[in-house]
Order: structure tokens, then C-alpha cells, then sequence
């Protein structure tokens, strides 16, 4: 038997941690020579403590809690994890919100003993009610966007095959112990998750390893018990995305591939959080390309910068000079949502500008031809509907000047492109005016009420 080691990386995450390590600490008896280390990346004492107390009846069965000098994101957890744990064959890193079978752990492994030419391994993941949530994954190269196969469906045996696979979910995760030091683990940059198991396994791949799907290794994993699925999640991800895309990706893949598939994914419908954090994100790296340059910087708060250098031995793939500050991030998404609120706002302005004469109708003949005698009723026809369509319009108009000046009361730009959009409907105002009083002379001409 292979002799293992494996991490589970907590982020606050007590509350599953006593089916996780009930499940995992079976399992693993069950097995033989293996090390498990549980690392708590919260830095919030009372996070801690809960963690703490979670763990405490699993200590006397083998487990080792170390809470994280620093939150050292996932994969930067791992590989502290590792390196304080004593050498084996092969490393795990794993999610804490997940439950693992009787014999999950030999299935994971067999891979390993059965060809030397497997350097990673993953796991079939089912969700709480049955559905495949992972089978192996594969990158969409135009976007550099993950894809899980079989996700959502149901576990009816067609996703029961082994093979390699372009990436595993790093949720479960197994690498063999020499390509772990070979590739200096996982790259802690890819902060604080999100990207560092495609990269890794593309490294991987690069050297010659097989990244293999276990389908016979069978756990489950209750997705977003960590992270969830607000701007927290997609912020990260895609800024991950874009440091991976960055590191992976020719400047020929990045013109002919990415940027117009990218152009055309945000035409498309698409989560509106995802938009959000997707322009976040390019905003971000445009202005920190752009700044002057200066010392190198990490996507990494300064305090875990130096816990790394002085605590681990992960080594940043990142470039010396990181183009992409984190900081920018707040002050970015404020003025993104702002910038999409004039963006509606001008919509309106767009679609109320025109003002639209009521005809003058009946369904009886004569009534037509009597119009001067109805001349009160006529105006009042005529008028209200122009002021009500100019008092929305006006509303509409108030709305984007109030939110354009926010952005110039607080020294923030907005794109070119919006500006001149909105300069243009305000331009329309004119044209409305005349067009108002144009409809209001006539309706003078045509017979307002003798005065006595």
C-alpha cells in the first residue's frame, strides 16, 4: 500500500467537519499508512476555537489540527500542510464539506500503483441528492473557463468509465509526492482558491503526467459549504481565471481566441453577479497595468506574504511584478454597479425621449367633424398625455445626471463610450423641447376656448 498523507484546508467550515473526518478517519484505518492534517486558514480566533472543538474527539484517532499562521488560501494550505507532514508516496488535499464512503480511499489510490505514468488523480463527487457534480474536467481554451463533466446529472453509470482528463476538482485531489516537489506544489498566487488545480494539472500535463478521473473512487461533496455563490465567489474566480489565462496563454491565443469569445460571453446571458465580477475584474487589471511601476506586489495581503516566506516552502510561480492589485477591487466594484445603474438609466432616457401625439378619435363620424365645439375636451386629450410623458422623461433624465455626478463628486471615471451614450440623450432634451412646443402651438391654432 501507497503511504499517504493528506490535508483537509478549513476556512471556518466547524460545522462539517464531523461527517468529513468521521467518514475520512474510517476509511483511512481501513487502508493503512496514512497521515491526516487538518488546517484551519481562518484567522478570527472564534473560528478558530470552533474548528478547534470540531477536531477534538478526532485527535485520539490520528488526526493533526495546525491553524494557519495566515489564511495561506487553499493551495497555499496545502502545501503547508504537506510540508510538516512526514514523506509519502502520495499528497491529498481535500474540501472539509464533503463525506466519503467505505473503500473511497483505496479506489482514489489504485491509479497510482497501476501506472506510473498517472502523476494526479481525482474522484467521482455526487451531491447531497445523487447528481454527478464532478466526473473530470476539461478547460474550454477560448475562455479558459472550467467545466466539470457530468455535472447535474444523475448517477446512472454513464460517467463510470476511468481515463485521463484534462483537470481534477482540487475539492479531492491526490498528486504523487515527487511531482508535487517537481512542481513546488500548488501555486500559492491563485489566491485564495479557484485555479490552482487547473494550473496545477497543466503543469502536470507539460511534463508528460497523466491527470486520471477515478470513477471507481466515489465521495460527496456539498458544494459552496465554504465559499458560496455571491460576488465573493465570482470575484475570485475570475480573477483567478484571468492570472491563469495570463500564465497559460500565448499573446496569439489571447487576440485570435480569448478576447472575442470573451466579447461574445458577455452578449449572451449570463448570471448577473458573474458580469459584475467578470468587469470588476478587467477593470482591476487595467488600472494595475497602468499604474506606475513600483515594488512587487501579490494578490496576497501583506501580512501572509511574509508568513509564507518565513513558514513554507511553496514557492509563487506569479511574475516578479504582479499586474493584478487586489486592492483596487472595492473602490472597482462600487463604481461598476454605478456605472451599470446610469448605463439602465440612459436606457430610459432612450426609450421616453420621443414625445407622441394622441390622436383625435371617435367611433361616431360627426364627432370628428366638431372638434372646435369639443375644443376643452381636445386639450385636455392632447396636453396631459405630453405632460405626463415629459414628466416621466424628465425623471429619467434627473436619474442618470444624479448618478453621473456621483461619479464626478468622487473623482471616478467611467468609460468614454458611456459618457458619449449619455451626452447624446441629453442632447436629445432639445429636440424634445422644440418638439413640445411645436405640438403645443398647434394645439393653440386649432381652437383654444374664446375668451369673453
Amino acid at each position: 500500500m501507497l503511504p499517504v498523507s493528506i490535508v483537509v484546508v478549513s476556512y471556518g467550515s466547524a460545522a462539517y467537519l464531523a461527517d468529513c473526518l468521521s467518514s475520512l478517519l474510517e476509511d483511512c484505518s481501513a487502508y493503512g499508512p496514512v497521515q491526516v492534517a487538518l488546517v484551519e486558514n481562518h484567522q478570527d480566533p472564534a473560528q478558530v476555537k470552533k474548528t478547534r472543538q470540531a477536531a477534538a474527539p478526532f485527535l485520539k484517532m490520528g488526526l493533526q489540527f495546525w491553524p494557519a499562521p495566515a489564511n495561506l488560501g487553499y493551495g497555499g494550505a496545502a502545501n503547508w500542510g504537506w510540508s510538516r507532514l512526514a514523506p509519502a508516496a502520495v499528497k491529498l488535499v481535500l474540501n472539509p464539506d464533503m463525506r466519503f464512503p467505505a473503500g473511497w480511499l483505496a479506489a482514489f489510490l489504485r491509479p497510482f500503483s497501476q501506472d506510473p505514468g498517472v502523476g494526479i488523480v481525482g474522484c467521482k463527487l455526487l451531491t447531497a441528492d445523487e447528481k454527478i457534480q464532478h466526473a473530470g474536467g476539461l478547460i474550454r481554451h477560448d475562455l479558459a473557463l472550467s467545466e466539470h463533466f457530468g455535472a447535474g446529472e444523475p448517477d446512472d453509470g454513464r460517467w463510470d468509465a476511468s481515463c485521463p482528463v484534462e483537470f481534477v476538482t482540487g475539492a479531492a485531489l491526490g498528486i504523487r509526492s515527487e511531482l508535487a516537489d517537481r512542481l513546488d506544489g500548488f501555486d500559492p498566487a491563485f489566491f485564495p482558491g479557484y485555479y490552482e488545480d487547473v494550473d496545477l494539472c497543466q503543469r502536470a500535463r507539460q511534463l508528460g503526467y497523466k491527470v486520471w478521473y477515478a470513477a471507481e473512487a466515489v465521495a460527496y461533496h456539498f458544494e459552496g459549504g465554504t465559499f458560496g455563490r455571491g460576488l465573493n465567489y465570482y470575484l475570485p474566480l475570475h480573477r483567478n481565471r484571468l492570472r491563469y489565462i495570463f500564465k497559460h496563454f500565448s499573446t496569439h491565443q489571447l487576440l485570435t481566441e480569448l478576447l472575442p469569445a470573451e466579447r461574445r460571453r458577455q452578449l449572451t446571458t449570463m448570471d448577473e453577479l458573474d458580469r459584475q465580477a467578470s468587469a470588476i475584474v478587467y477593470r482591476v487589471a487595467a488600472l494595475s497595468f497602468s499604474r506606475p511601476t513600483g515594488p512587487a506586489k501579490s494578490s496576497q495581503p501583506q501580512e501572509n506574504q511574509t508568513t509564507l516566506k518565513e513558514n513554507t516552502q511553496a514557492k509563487s510561480h506569479s511574475p516578479q511584478t504582479d499586474l493584478y492589485d487586489v486592492s483596487l477591487e472595492a473602490s472597482s466594484a462600487g463604481e461598476v454597479a454605478l456605472t451599470q445603474q446610469i448605463i439602465k438609466h440612459v436606457h430610459e432616457v432612450k426609450q421616453r425621449w420621443l414625445v407622441e401625439e394622441k390622436p383625435f378619435r371617435s367611433r361616431l363620424p360627426f364627432v370628428a367633424s366638431l372638434r372646435e365645439r369639443f375644443n376643452s375636451i381636445s386639450t385636455r386629450w392632447y396636453v396631459k398625455p405630453i405632460l405626463a410623458q415629459q414628466v416621466e422623461y424628465n425623471a429619467a433624465v434627473a436619474r442618470a445626471i444624479e448618478d453621473l455626478g456621483q461619479l464626478a463628486a468622487g473623482s471616478q471615471s467611467v468609460q468614454n463610450l458611456q459618457v458619449a451614450s449619455l451626452s447624446a440623450r441629453m442632447l436629445s432634451i432639445e429636440e424634445r423641447l422644440e418638439r413640445i412646443e411645436t405640438l403645443l402651438e398647434k394645439l393653440t391654432a386649432t381652437g383654444a376656448p374664446d375668451r369673453p
